[in-house]
């Protein structure tokens, strides 16, 4: 089941998961043929949440699994305009130990939160090349350069460092709910702030998506966790 928030209220929906392969790519085409089966506060009228047309090379995906980016099979869809997360091993993490396969968007170079909100308003710069890590594949009409108008991040060891749950089942049971303020500072600091780098990380996170969502030189776009 999806949820959307209307007004001061959570409501649930079923996305259309049913309908398509399980994979993210088809998920980016599908959104992109009917936006308001995944978004169902289009359906109100007068929404300006995402554009009534909207192509596939409109969307770009920000995750840490390369194989997200296209599908297998016979018929597989491609994710045109993408940016992959490293990952990596820590070899102690706080008083954790050893962690495997984490990752997290800023967590070892600062220059992340730049080469996404360059990536995200000149993608065309961007080629597929093994140096680096944001690329545009090639597709129809990309000598005319549309912009970017949707942006869809994966959320485990991408905007966070690693994905650590609690146990209390309130966290799982109840939207909003997130327990006593020691509880919410633990997990905050072990699920999104880096011990590699200075500084706040959500705090960059939070002023990377802010100016990902109203940058002025193109149109609007909106920034959505996955």
């Amino acid at each position: 089941a999806g949820i959307y928030r209307d007004g001061s209220e959570w409501k649930l929906f079923d996305p259309p998961f049913a309908s398509i392969p399980d994979h993210k790519a088809h998920v980016l085409h599908s959104i992109a043929e009917r936006p308001a089966a995944w978004f169902p506060q289009l359906g109100g009228g007068g929404s300006t949440l995402l554009p009534e047309a909207l192509r596939p090379a409109e969307i770009m995906l920000v995750d840490d699994v390369r194989t997200n980016f296209q599908s297998p099979g016979n018929a597989p869809k491609k994710v045109f305009r993408c940016c992959k997360v490293a990952r990596y091993d820590a070899a102690s993490f706080r008083e954790m130990g050893a962690v495997k396969d984490m990752g997290g968007l800023g967590a070892h170079c600062e220059e992340d939160y730049w080469t996404l909100r360059n990536f995200a308003l000149r993608p065309w710069t961007y080629k597929a090349e093994s140096t680096v890590h944001c690329v545009e594949r090639p597709f129809t009409g990309s000598r005319d350069q549309p912009p970017v108008k949707l942006i869809i991040f994966d959320f485990d060891e991408t905007l966070t460092l690693y994905t650590f749950m609690p146990d209390e089942r309130r966290y799982s049971s109840e939207i909003g709910y997130t327990g006593t303020a020691a509880a919410k500072s633990r997990f905050v600091q072990y699920n999104f702030d880096t011990p590699y780098l200075e500084g706040s990380r959500p705090a960059k996170l939070r002023k990377m998506l802010t100016q990902l969502a109203s940058d002025p030189e193109t149109e609007d776009r909106r920034v959505l966790l996955s």
